[in-house]
């Protein structure tokens, strides 16, 4: 039995930044390894960086091997979760399935981006780039409050409103 729920499209909003976001990546990315486990899941986006406030929204990459982008999407939508339909929808070949979990007394909204793990944009995507980049920073910085937070999209969610 998934725990993935249907995904609400709500309005943009600025959210705070939620120390059980973590938390959250890990759990969703569990299921999916568990599901797919010839894929590996990374929490990427504003809700990986500590203290970074963002749209809220848990942004997760699953990146598979060379072959196995049928059989990584149709695991992932055996889990429940749900094809984007509000924003830039994401093509059939560079999917984005969303869905939300029940955590800790709350309901997290997520997105997945399923991504080949030898394409240009997991190897240079400004999306994982971005957050290993400022994750390394605040680690290293003794005050990772006073890191600014960066607005982190791929190329594609420059026109996205979800």
């Amino acid at each position: 039995m998934s725990h993935i729920k249907t995904y609400a499209i709500l309005p943009p909003a600025y959210i705070e930044y939620d120390p059980l976001a973590p938390d959250v990546a890990a759990r969703v990315g569990a299921l999916i390894e568990a599901a797919a486990p010839w894929a590996r899941v990374e929490h990427i986006g504003s809700t990986a960086i500590p203290g970074c406030a963002g749209k809220g929204i848990v942004d997760l990459v699953a990146l598979y091997p060379r072959g196995k982008l049928e059989a990584t999407r149709a695991a992932i939508d055996d889990l429940e979760f749900q094809p984007q339909r509000t924003g830039h929808e994401f093509p059939d070949e560079r999917p984005m399935r969303v869905g939300a979990i029940d955590f800790a007394e709350s309901v997290y909204r997520l997105h997945v981006h399923i991504v080949a793990a030898d394409s240009d944009e997991a190897v240079h995507g400004p999306g994982i780039l971005l957050t290993d980049l400022v994750r390394r920073e605040s680690a290293r910085s003794s005050n990772p409050e006073r890191v600014p937070p960066p607005t982190i999209r791929t190329p594609r969610e420059n026109s996205s409103t979800q």
